[in-house]
């Protein structure tokens, strides 16, 4: 039995496998090892040699047992991993297969000019993959020649969008306003023209700018013919002008007039003496029937008057005359209370010895109460009731005139005494007034200015535009005072 476990220990130290031996042969002498390993184990006393020895050599067994249980275990996950491996191995195979399939496939439906034709060769594949290397490389740099050229579209994309806004600013909205002037330079040139009896000037378009542009040059060219009728219109224009103003300097030498504001001076005096001459020619017209009538009348009481005389002779201790001076007295202080009421807002009148009534008291008031513009108005009434009286009388004055007193007189009392004046004025009688105010001289139709000065005074008829310079500078001092 020794000879037998020293024969089997000896193989088992030498026990390793060629690779290439089955597996079923490698389990199977595994499994005798392990059955003589265990019945040695079982009974260590078998072993030869004593008691120690043989414990010795039990535990040595035992390592040797867990080492062959170690080196199983590795050989069962090297069987599966080995199997596992296989199966990779087929499924790969099989993927090269289908791969190697489709590779042929797909290299039988490339471009002719790519194309490999089956079986597969290493070299066949070598030369398509070269032609197709040659292709990317001519495709790459075609891609690249389209970048930059994308990049340079890109570029002209900017470079339009630049332009684009310059169209707007510098052409569009510059258009937009010259065709505003156009077509207000169209407006002048069609007024300009129909002053001169010329075509209108050409209508504006509603096109594109080369049409503005063409209807530009057309106005320009209408504008010159039109300037140049325009220059040769100026020219005799100029040229009438000039002899007109030589007619005018003649006609004024030969009426005895220097310039333009004597002529004005003239013709405000014409037309004054003209009012006048109007007025009497009015009047005598009137008067011609009761001339006639008067002398009719005359006529007959020639025989009257020579009886009047011998009245007048025998009236001659003056009692008469006496009575018929109250009765005009009287008449008189009625005339001058009307006049008087009706420049005061009919507060004052006359008694019958002069004295000014108030008809808010109903009390006669002395002359000496009076403010200067009352007493003033008191005056004018008078004169002016005396000029009514003689009218009525079958008198005639035919002028009235004051001096002064108009300073002390208000607003309202100024413009009542004025109407006052303006209405006798009317009848063609002459009012002349003397004042310092220019709201009088306003008031007057021709203004007779003296001015004081180092030689002495100076008189002058003032014009219509000299006459508003005074009031307006009175109305200035007014203001500032």
């Amino acid at each position: 039995m020794a000879a037998t476990y020293c024969s089997r220990e000896s193989g088992h130290e030498n026990y390793e496998r060629p690779k290439g031996l089955a597996q079923h042969d490698d389990d199977q002498q595994m499994r005798v090892f392990k059955a003589e390993l265990g019945q040695a184990l079982a009974d260590p006393r078998q072993l030869p040699g004593d008691e120690l020895t043989h414990q010795g050599q039990a535990d040595e067994a035992n390592q040797l047992a867990r080492q062959a249980e170690l080196a199983a275990a590795e050989i069962k996950a090297r069987r599966r991993e080995f199997s596992q491996r296989s199966a990779r191995l087929t499924e790969r195979q099989e993927s090269v297969r289908e791969r190697k399939e489709s590779c042929e496939t797909a290299a039988g439906e490339l471009p002719a000019g790519y194309r490999v034709n089956a079986p597969l060769t290493a070299g066949d594949l070598a030369d398509a993959f070269e032609r197709v290397r040659r292709r990317r490389a001519e495709l790459s740099k075609i891609s690249g020649r389209l970048e930059e050229t994308h990049t340079v579209i890109e570029q002209a994309g900017r470079d339009l969008e630049t332009l684009n806004g310059k169209l707007r600013t510098e052409v569009d909205v510059p258009a937009r306003q010259l065709v505003l002037k156009l077509s207000a330079a169209e407006q002048r040139l069609n007024d300009l023209a129909a002053l001169l009896g010329m075509p209108s000037a050409p209508a504006g378009p509603s096109g594109s700018l080369a049409d503005n542009a063409v209807w530009a040059r057309e106005l320009r060219a209408a504008t010159d013919a039109t300037l140049a009728r325009a220059q040769a219109a100026l020219t005799m224009l100029q040229q009438q002008h000039a002899e007109a103003n030589a007619a005018i300097s003649e006609a004024l030498a030969a009426g005895g007039v220097a310039d333009e504001p004597g002529l004005r001076q003239a013709i405000i005096e014409v037309s004054a003496d003209r009012r006048r001459a109007s007025d009497d020619i009015r009047t005598a017209t009137e008067q011609i029937p009761r001339a006639a009538e008067l002398a009719g009348k005359i006529k007959q009481g020639e025989g009257l008057l020579e009886a009047l005389d011998e009245l007048a002779r025998l009236l001659t201790d003056g009692k008469f005359i006496a009575y018929v001076v109250i009765r005009k007295q009287q008449t008189l202080l009625a005339i001058a209370t009307e006049l008087l009421g009706s420049m005061t807002g009919n507060r004052y009148g006359f008694s019958e010895n002069f004295e000014i009534v108030d008809r808010l008291t109903g009390l006669p008031r002395g002359v000496k109460t009076l403010s200067g513009g009352e007493t003033f108005l008191a005056s004018l009434a008078l004169a002016l009731g005396l000029v009514e009286l003689a009218g009525r009388g079958g008198g005639r004055l035919d002028a009235l005139f004051l001096d002064e007193g108009f300073g002390s007189l208000d607003a309202n009392s100024l413009s009542e005494a004025l109407d006052a004046l303006g209405r006798q004025a009317e009848t063609g009688r002459m009012v002349a007034v003397i004042s310092h105010l220019r709201s009088v001289a306003e008031a007057m139709d021709r203004v007779l200015a003296v001015t004081g000065g180092p030689s002495g005074s100076q008189v002058r008829w003032l014009g219509g535009d000299e006459r508003d310079d005074l009031i307006t500078e009175d109305i200035e001092a007014s203001l500032l005072t």
